[in-house]
């Protein structure tokens, strides 16, 4: 008897879930800059805690330098606050590959592609070139006062020292003074290292990209230093308020484009702008604009105004001189500061100002002083060739202390100093001068700057 052969068993398929109608792209995910990370789109951001540590390395000086320092260096008055990176993670490949599209009409009830319903001609690898989708805007043209501004730049110092030259400021009309202010911070940018903000918040403008929406306020100074700081960074949009009338070469200038002025009734208004506004506050004026008692309401606005993490930057020079002689003490005392302390000026502003930030709670103040010479030091110059150049550097110095000092205390010359009887200023009197020359007295300029935490 022939056995019955056995059938064989029978091998279901596995039930397999439908494919969706389109398969999910899966990207390969190329590596960052820093190894073995994840790729992502995310901003690179450090926290205050974090920015606090790098700045705490940092060199800061908070005594005169020697009137023969020709410019700050990270060894005596200003060091070059951290770099803080805030770009994206840049992927190292260009590509990414995609996987075949497959139609839903290709499935089987199965759950299995129909090998012969595939249609393979619209079925094709497909290469994504990420960068391409991610072009950047082709940068736009240079503003045209930013070209101005860099013709100075690269003009020279003895370019700078003929533009600083002394003519008294209450002898210049607005234009005139105007255009002897850029010349001025062409020659402080000069002194700096072609820096126009010494706080951290000079790398945060610096690397700004338009859609970062960096908001910076000019508190209370001439029109020509907000025009020159948003020159010097484009990327944020600036707000100059002031309580005078604005005059300004039109003919000759065009405003940069991201800048904006906004009239305030009086020094001691609010400032008409709503909490956590401005990433930076600037003020270069506030010494000789703000009586001593409304300094406090002065700070404590723009602590109000600023982000979390922003910046509030002042530059000062003091009515007093360092290292003075009792000749020019007395010059100062009698024509100076008893008229400033009569309108109820403070006669040491750099020390209230710093006292003030702290009391109010900025963090991480900072206080840096750059000893500008009152007149060129009367000494050899080198022998090497370059004392044209030195002898420039040194000029520059002078009419750069000397503008600043003149423009923030002229109003409280008294009557009757400024005229052919007498000279107009203490650098005029020969006594003054050789007093000046043998003590080496020189100009305090004072940089501070302090942040807000929260």
């Amino acid at each position: 008897m022939i056995p019955f052969p056995l059938e064989p068993p029978i091998l279901k398929r596995p039930e397999i879930p439908p494919l969706p109608k389109t398969m999910p792209i899966v990207h390969k995910k190329p590596l960052g800059p820093r190894e073995n990370a994840d790729w992502d789109l995310d901003p690179m951001t450090h926290t205050i805690e974090e920015e606090d540590e790098m700045l705490d390395g940092l060199s800061w000086i908070d005594n005169d330098t020697d009137v023969g320092s020709k410019r700050v260096s990270s060894n005596d008055t200003i060091s070059e606050p951290p770099t803080i990176h805030s770009g994206r993670n840049s992927a190292t490949s260009s590509t990414a590959e995609i996987p075949l599209i497959l139609d839903h009409s290709c499935i089987g009830p199965d759950g299995m592609p129909r090998v012969d319903e595939l249609h393979l001609s619209e079925s094709v690898p497909i290469l994504l070139d990420i960068h391409a989708a991610k072009k950047e805007r082709p940068p736009p043209p240079p503003d045209p006062f930013l070209l101005e501004l860099q013709k100075k730049e690269n003009a020279g110092l003895h370019a700078l020292c003929e533009h600083l030259a002394d003519v008294p400021e209450a002898l210049l009309d607005p234009i005139q003074f105007f255009e002897k202010r850029l010349w001025a911070l062409v020659g402080c940018q000069w002194l700096t290292f072609g820096k126009q903000l010494q706080s951290p918040a000079h790398d945060t403008l610096l690397h700004a990209r338009p859609e970062d929406g960096r908001k910076v306020l000019h508190l209370h100074g001439p029109v020509a230093d907000g025009w020159v700081l948003a020159a010097k960074y484009p990327n944020a949009t600036f707000y100059s308020v002031s309580s005078e009338d604005v005059e300004y070469p039109e003919d000759l200038y065009s405003m940069p484009s991201n800048h904006h002025h906004i009239y305030t009734p009086s020094v001691s208004s609010p400032i008409p702008f709503p909490d956590d506004y401005f990433d930076v506050v600037v003020t270069r004026t506030l010494s000789s604009v703000v009586k001593s008692s409304q300094l406090e309401s002065v700070l404590r606005e723009s602590l109000r105004i600023l982000r979390p993490g922003g910046w509030l930057e002042l530059h000062t020079i003091d009515p007093t001189l360092t290292r003075a002689g009792n000749i020019t003490k007395h010059w100062i005392e009698s024509r100076v500061l008893a008229p400033m302390e009569n309108d109820f000026f403070s006669s040491k502003p750099s020390d209230r100002i710093l006292h003030l930030m702290q009391d109010l709670g900025y963090h991480k103040v900072k206080n840096a002083r750059i000893a500008l010479p009152t007149f060129p030091v009367s000494r050899p110059l080198s022998p090497s060739g370059g004392a044209g150049g030195e002898l420039d550097a040194q000029n520059v110095m002078v009419y750069l202390g000397r503008h600043f000092y003149e423009e923030l205390y002229g109003q409280f010359l008294r009557a009757g100093h400024i005229g052919a009887g007498s000279p107009s200023w203490w650098w005029d009197s020969m006594a003054v001068r050789q007093e000046c020359q043998r003590e080496n007295t020189c100009f305090g300029l004072t940089i501070s700057f302090g942040r807000k935490t929260r």
